[in-house]
């Protein structure tokens, strides 16, 4: 069964017909950040718009590359523990964009993963809570983030399987929304050598 987005969870004024139709119905919305504003190139049916907003921007995050795949760089001065907290609010709701994996891939093993709400997934995609989605499927999660400390994250419990290491659950089960170092950093006193099965560890989702 394939799974579309509900038109409602979309339902924002952009600005024009061509705007909403290429968000709506399967065409392409480009974002293009050009000082503290956001353009917004909307592609449907043939048409196109730019749409700008404006928005307030803080300051930019750090690039990581690729320190997210060397767990054993002592170097966290960049973003790699996480997004340096430093916006007006202190807490939001954000979403993660989350590709269905074989063990993966139901509205309630998704938000179990990911600490998020089973009817929040099946009210955007129109199912029930224990529908599933195709393999590979993109998935909008809506999660609740905040400073903790001095990062942005949302925290979520995972429990280790056989296999399980700091890198691969980063870089495979959460996809890259999280990196070895966070984890770490996280259960400072506990190496990733010597997780076990069925252990408990906290993975702190980046924003």
């Amino acid at each position: 069964m394939k799974m579309e987005v509900n038109s409602s969870f979309a339902n924002s004024d952009f600005g024009s017909t061509q705007a909403r139709s290429a968000f709506q119905w399967g065409g392409t919305i480009f974002a293009l950040l050009i000082g503290g504003a956001a353009m917004f190139l909307a592609v449907a049916n043939g048409n196109f718009e730019w749409i700008k907003v404006i928005c307030l921007i803080q300051a930019q995050q750090p690039y990581v590359g690729r320190k997210t795949t060397d767990c054993t760089n002592p170097d966290t001065s960049d973003s790699v523990l996480g997004y340096t907290c430093n916006g007006l609010n202190r807490s939001c709701q954000g979403y993660l964009v989350f590709r269905s994996q074989p063990l993966f891939n139901t509205v309630t093993s998704i938000s179990n993963l990911s600490s998020s709400d089973p009817s929040q997934i099946a009210e955007i995609y129109e199912v029930s809570e224990t529908a599933s989605f195709e393999i590979n499927q993109l998935v909008i999660v809506l999660v609740n983030c905040s400073c903790s400390g001095d990062h942005y994250q949302a925290n979520i419990t995972y429990t280790i399987q056989s296999g399980d290491g700091y890198f691969s659950v980063a870089n495979n089960t959460s996809q890259a929304l999280s990196t070895c170092q966070a984890k770490q950093n996280q259960q400072r006193d506990i190496p990733s050598e010597s997780l076990s099965i069925g252990f408990r560890i906290t993975v702190p989702l980046r924003y």
